[in-house]
Parts: C-alpha cells; structure tokens; sequence
C-alpha cells in the first residue's frame, strides 16, 4: 500500500485541476451569457427607439398634410393664389424640419409646392395645365421674391407616383419609397386625395420626407463601434444603408438605396432576413455566423398606412467579449497560484499529522484554494463532522460558480471580485464551522494530549485559508487589508524558507537583515505575496541561474526599506514606465499574465508605502520598497475567562441562534448548551422573527447573508418594534464600510467569521452585561 502522504497528494493535484478548470468553465459561459443578455437588450432597446422615432416622424408628415387638406376642404387654401397659400403653408415648413417637401395640386392643373432646397425652404406655384409646366417662386433663399417670373420645370406632377395612388386611394395612405424626379435622393410619400361632397377626385395633397435624412437618427440607433443597422420594406429593398456603406462615395453613386438585397449587395442581411422569416420572426436575438464573424441580430418590424417596414441591427461579438476573456485569463491565473500554494502546504501537514487529522488539514488547505473535497468517511463523531463541513463547503464554492451566471457586465477586475466577494461568503461559513468543531473538540482533550497539539495547527491552517481570501479580496478592492505591527525581518526569514525551494538549485539566495529594525504597519499575508511576486519575476529573468538578494535597512527619516535584488536580464528603458500596469507583460502567451506586479503595486498602495524600480538592460533590477516605521503596542493583560466562569454566566440564559448553514447552526448552538444556556435554532431570518415573536429572549445571533430575510433585515424588524434586545450579527461577507453605522446601536456587534469560540463568548457575555 502506498502511504497516505503520497495518496492525499496525488488526489489533491487531481481536485486542484479539475476544479480551476470547472470555475474558469463556469466563469467563461456564465459571463457570456450575461453579455449575451445585456446586448440583445441594448439592441431591443436601440430599436425600439427607432422606430418610436420614426413613427413620430411620420406622425408630423400626417398631421401637416391633413391640415393642408383641412384648410382645402374649408376653403382657406387656394392654388391659384400662389402667394397666399405659400405663406399660409410656410409655419408649418418652418415648424416640422423634417418634411422635405410639401405639393398640393388640383385637377385643373394648378398646384403649390414648398420644397427644401439646397439653398433653403423655397416656396413656388406650379402650372401644370399645359405639357410644358412652368413655376414661379414666392419665397426662395431664405427671402420673399417681390416679382416672381415663371419659369420652365422639368416636375411633371401628374405623373408622379403618389398622384396615381391618390388617384384611386380611398383615404390617406403612405406610398411605397421612390426615386424623386428632381432630387437625387429617394423617400416616401403621404398623399390625401382630395374630393369633393359626391366624391369626385379634385386633387391631392403630397408630403415628402426624404429617407437618407433619417440615416443620422437610425445610426444612432447603434449600440457598439462595429454594429450594422439597415432598413428594408417589405418587398426587400434597402431604404436605409449602414453607416459604412452609406458613407462610401462609391457605392452612393451607384445609387444602393432601393436596391434590392444579395449577395453581392449587403449578404449579411441577405442572409439574416430569409432566416429571421423562417423561424417565424422571433422577437428575441438570433444569432448568425456570415464570413467568420458572429453575429447577435435583432429585428423589429416597423409598419404605417400603406407600407411595412423591417428595422434590422446585427453586432458582431467582439464588440461585447473581447474585455471578458481577460477575465478568465486573471481568473485562472489566480486558481494556478492558489494550486500552488496549497501543494506546498498541504504535503507540510501530510508529513506531520495523524492519519484523520492529515485528512482533515489537507482538506483544509484544498478547501482554501477552491477546491471541493471529497467526504471522507469516519468513526469518530468530531471528524465526520469536520469532514461534512468542508464537504459542503466545496458545495458552496460550485454553488458561488453558478452564481456567476448573474453578474453585471463589468470590468475586468470588478468581474474578479464580485467572484471573490461570493466565494468569501460560503467559505467563511463553512471555515466558521470548522474552527468551531475543532475548538469544541480541543476542550475534551487535556492540555498535554498528543491530538491537542496537532488540533490547534488545524485551527492554524483554517485561519490561514481565512487569511488567504482575504488578501484575494484586498487584490479585488473589495476589502482594507488589517494593518498591524509587524517584524518585517521575521516576515523575510519565514518567506525565505519557501522561495529556497521556489528558486530551485541555479539561484543563489541571499538574505541580509538589519538588526534592530522595527516594526512596520502591514498586512502578513499581503507582504509575504508581495515578496513571493518579486521573487517569481526574478527567477523568470534568470533562466541560467544567478543570484538574489532580499535585504533590509532604516531610513533616516524613520522608514524601513526592503530591497529585491537580481541578477537578470534587466527591463528595458522603454518599458519601465509601465510595467506595473494590469496586464502589461513581456512575457511569451502562456507564461504570464501580466498581474503580479500590478497586485504587488496594489499592495504597496494600501500600506501607504512606495516602491521604485532601478534597472538597466542586462544588468539586472532592483525593487525598492519603503514603509512607515511604527512604535510596538503596549502589552495588553488577557484575563480569559474558564469554562466554569462561562457556564455560571450564561447558564439559564434564553439565547436564539439564526442561521443558515445547518453545520454551523448546530455548532452554534451545541456550544452555548455546553455552557448551560437555553438555545433556540431558526433556518433564515425569516423562521428567526416568528420565533423572537412568540418568545423572550435574552440574546439574539444571527447570521447576515440568508435567504428570505438577511440579519441587517431581521434587525430592523426588531429595532422598529421598540425592543432592545442584545443582537451579535456574524458575517462571512457583506458587511464591510458599514462598521460606523452599526456601531450606533448600543446592544449591537458585528462578528466576521471565522472567530473562534472564545471571541463568540467574549461579545457575548459584553452584550448581556450591558
């Protein structure tokens, strides 16, 4: 048989990989769905409000050419009185910009145009009773003409389309898009025949509105650089281009407008549209791949009197997944990192424990690095417990996977520490149960027991997995690192010890330590990361071997200086400015990521430190690192209370426990019974009101992030029915920056996990003292 070192190593590697390879799975398809979503309903969007725009367009064509036909029907309005009837029409020419042209004209040959020009609104008679129609303009150039002359025109009124559709329309109604006769654009037509009391045909009214003056407002419409929006009628033809064909001269020339779709003639929607008919025109998304690219496709059918439109928007994916990918790389960056560490630290336990203890470390450590362990089968009451534990705290981390379906489209790194934000939550939870069993099982052990010993290196080890999310957290800006006074020596020498193994034998490390040095204001777990970054982009610049040195020195103006030193390849001048920006980095694809020096930047930033750099090319390069100097704490006298002084404190007391997580509400419960209290259990806040509401309690913990009704919303409820109950409110995650707020109530503290049993009876006994 092979020993139990060796086996609960190979099956941690294994665990190790599958699961970085599981979350990076999840990450990925759950933030491309998410994307998915927001771009089909920014393109719904988007088209939505085009053609709420179009339709008002067309609403403002209808309502000036129906009080033209108004003030026909009334008598107001008079074609053989050119000057009269221009300068009735002309407000409403000025008041709606987007009519292009407005023609009245009787069957007696007499009619009036308002027509903007090139030059300005240019108002003119038309008489059409002979072949050669002559016209004479009232207003032109933006100036009334005091003697108007006629002159010929080449507008042969009787023969435009929409005068043939008035001809034999009912009613109003738009006519399809045509080629003007004396413009070079195209548009659409609303006409009113005009008809006397019998009936008879009399003439019609013609508002124009020319559609490449719609091309602004419909590319507007587009929601990414590289979206394409085209609108077609009914029978296929292009009315309005996409912006890149619409803008090339040579594709204007060749007059595209009307054209009918192919090919060769704007395939993407060529293709698109047949599909979009066939599949029973969808109101969601579809999605095309045309040339190589993928396409997410939108299209609204936009219909008047007379006419149908279809307003149709395609964005290629790269417009909304490029940014994302980069999530990924920093995701799976970060679980390598994580495997690593955890090798290293779980075969440290495997080498010293007991064979369920080693088990339960191990565990521990994989659990810390995001992996879920298997459950492990046990006799004994205490490690079963512990194993179910962690065995549901790998649940949770691939129930936090799925939760990453719901994320909001955002930056990279606000990406990572929402994820880690999740993680941290159900982590905590469970590492609180952890610590709790084997706080708990330490107290029936006698002090010199050979398992008390080992006991309390677990507890280390599950602090230290606490630890270690945390300064993830403090990387995402989701949480301030705690800053204490630290040995920054004792810092260089604990780390030294494993970058020796990380170097391998072709580097020679090189530690000098001032004595006497002091203590500095940091973070452990941030620091010692900060020299693990320095020392891995060292021995990469080093791949024949060379020397490193880690040293320390004063300052004279009260600062602590630790330097990096190298012997490598250098960086070259013209990178130096940047190699502390995410994502920046030299390295081959594959073998870097570009973020340790950004997080070691980070850090530093949070400590209020200064790092500077002093290289040259193949001279190697040196990272100065300068920290404020702090005075060591006054020792502070710890009284901890016995258990017999526990047990006459809170025997008697009615004490209701809140939470969750079914380990941890049982853990909760089973050591305030142990301690002689009366302990009530509820599943979620909610369970946890109805029961404060038919009974008195003494004291109240609960936890913060439940389903149903969260501890901050349990609080309130109680606060606001006068009660002043004393409430200890526990929270993996979730409650920080609102510290200084929950400090204003009197009977209220706030407990992070994972905490141990003594800090838990601490509060406890401050909140029903007071």
């Amino acid at each position: 048989m092979k020993p139990i070192r060796k086996l609960l190593l190979r099956e941690l590697l294994m665990l190790m990989g599958l699961l970085v390879l599981v979350s990076v799975s999840f990450a990925w398809f759950g933030t491309r769905r998410i994307l998915d979503e927001q771009i089909e309903a920014r393109s719904s969007e988007s088209l939505a409000r085009l053609a709420g725009d179009l339709r008002k367009d067309f609403d403002n064509v209808e309502r000036v050419a129906q009080a033209a036909a108004r003030w026909w029907a009334e008598g107001k309005l008079d074609t053989t009185e050119g000057a009269a009837a221009g300068a009735q029409l002309r407000p409403l020419m000025l008041e709606f910009p987007e009519i292009a042209n407005l023609v009245v004209v009787t069957t007696d040959g007499w009619g009036l145009s308002c027509l903007r020009e090139a030059t300005g609104l240019g108002i003119y008679q038309l008489d059409a009773r002979q072949a050669n129609a002559q016209k004479r303009y009232f207003f032109r150039k933006g100036e009334t003409q005091s003697a108007p002359s006629w002159e010929p025109t080449p507008y042969r009124v009787f023969q435009r389309p929409w005068y043939t559709v008035a001809q034999s329309a009912t009613g109003p109604q738009w006519v399809s898009a045509y080629r003007f006769a004396t413009l070079a654009t195209h548009g659409i037509s609303y006409v009113i025949p005009l008809r006397d009391a019998h009936g008879k045909f009399q003439g019609a009214i013609c508002a124009d509105i020319f559609l490449d003056s719609l091309s602004a407002r419909t590319w507007a419409a587009q929601p990414t650089p590289h979206s394409q929006v085209l609108v077609t009628d009914e029978t296929g033809r292009a009315l309005i281009l996409p912006r890149d064909t619409a803008s090339s001269p040579d594709t204007y020339h060749a007059s595209p407008f009307l054209r009918t779709l192919g090919p060769d003639f704007l395939p993407l929607f060529h293709t698109l549209l047949p599909r979009w008919q066939a599949s029973g025109r969808p109101l969601g998304a579809m999605h095309l791949r045309h040339h190589g690219t993928h396409y997410t496709c939108t299209i609204k059918p936009l219909e008047a009197k007379g006419v149908q439109w279809f307003l149709s928007l395609a964005v290629p994916d790269q417009d909304y997944l490029g940014a994302s990918r980069w999530a990924v790389v920093l995701l799976l960056s970060s679980g390598l990192c994580i495997c690593l560490v955890g090798i290293w630290r779980a075969r440290g336990l495997a080498d010293r424990f007991s064979a369920p203890l080693e088990t339960l470390a191990q565990a521990a450590h994989a659990l810390g690095q995001g992996s879920a362990p298997v459950l492990v089968p046990s006799n004994i009451s205490e490690v079963a417990t512990l194993a179910e534990a962690l065995h549901r705290a790998g649940m949770a981390i691939e129930k936090d996977s799925e939760l990453q379906l719901k994320l909001q489209h955002s930056q990279r790194l606000e990406t990572v520490g929402t994820l880690a934000g999740g993680i941290a939550h159900d982590v905590n939870n469970q590492l609180a149960a952890i610590v709790g069993q084997l706080n708990l099982g330490r107290e029936f052990l006698p002090a010199d027991h050979p398992s008390a010993k080992r006991i309390e290196k677990a507890e280390d080890a599950a602090q230290r997995c606490a630890q270690m999310i945390k300064a993830l957290l403090g990387f995402a800006h989701q949480t301030c690192p705690a800053l204490q006074a630290i040995d920054l020596n004792a810092l260089v020498r604990r780390t030294g010890t494993l970058l020796e193994r990380l170097l391998g034998g072709r580097i020679r490390l090189d530690i000098d330590l001032a004595p006497d040095l002091g203590l500095v204001h940091g973070d452990l777990v941030s620091l010692e990361q900060v020299l693990m970054n320095l020392a891995v982009n060292a021995r990469d610049a080093m791949p024949m071997g060379g020397r490193l040195w880690i040293s320390t020195r004063p300052t004279p103006n009260n600062q602590i200086q630790l330097s990096v030193k190298d012997t490598g390849s250098g960086i070259p001048a013209e990178i130096l400015p940047r190699i502390f920006d995410p994502f920046f980095t030299t390295k081959e694809v594959g073998k870097g990521t570009g973020l340790g020096l950004a997080m070691v930047f980070g850090i530093i930033q949070t400590h209020a430190g200064h790092i500077e750099v002093k290289s040259e090319a193949g001279q190697g390069a040196e990272f100065i690192i300068t920290l404020d100097r702090v005075e060591p704490p006054p020792p502070v006298e710890v009284n901890s209370p016995t258990q017999e002084m526990e047990e006459h404190f809170f025997a008697g007391r009615r004490i209701l426990v809140v939470e969750d997580e079914p380990p941890l509400r049982e853990l909760l419960a089973e050591g305030f019974i142990s301690r002689r209290a009366q302990v009530d259990t509820a599943r979620d806040g909610e369970e946890g009101w109805m029961l404060w509401k038919g009974s008195r309690y003494d004291l109240i913990i609960s936890d913060q992030r439940m389903p149903e009704l969260t501890g901050l919303e349990l609080v309130t409820r109680i606060r606001a029915t006068g009660s002043s109950i004393p409430i200890l409110l526990t929270s993996g995650y979730g409650l920080e920056g609102m510290e200084s707020e929950l400090a204003r109530d009197p009977h209220l503290r706030t407990l992070l996990k994972p905490f141990s049993f003594r800090r838990l009876f601490q509060l406890a006994k401050e909140l029903l003292e007071s």
